[in-house]
């Protein structure tokens, strides 16, 4: 192991790693729901991923469903980062608003 040190390879964080392989993950012109999912996952971390999930991709839109109202100010102040985050994750370059609702129950 110590050889990978010694030929330049730095060490990256799973985060890192899951981020660089799903942009090279070769996919339709549409990015999907499923990868749109995971990238959120990481992008958001486990609290937030665990009270929301994207139900839609659009060319330059996210939709993005979250279980109570209570959330949404929180989601709200949060989305400039988030679709940094969503940028750098998944290389959604083209990515400029996330669209939040609540889920139906």
């Amino acid at each position: 192991m110590s050889g990978q040190r010694d030929r330049g390879h730095s060490w990256l964080g799973i985060r890192e790693i899951l981020s660089q392989s799903l942009k090279q993950v070769d996919v339709d012109s549409e990015f999907s729901v499923d990868r749109a999912r995971l990238c959120w996952a990481l992008a958001v971390g486990k609290e937030i991923a665990g009270i929301s999930q994207v139900t839609k991709v659009a060319p330059k839109t996210l939709y993005v469903e979250v279980t109570e109202k209570e959330w949404m100010p929180s989601l709200e102040a949060l989305r400039d980062k988030i679709i940094r985050e969503m940028k750098q994750q998944a290389g959604l370059e083209g990515l400029t608003r996330i669209l939040f609702a609540v889920a139906k129950a």
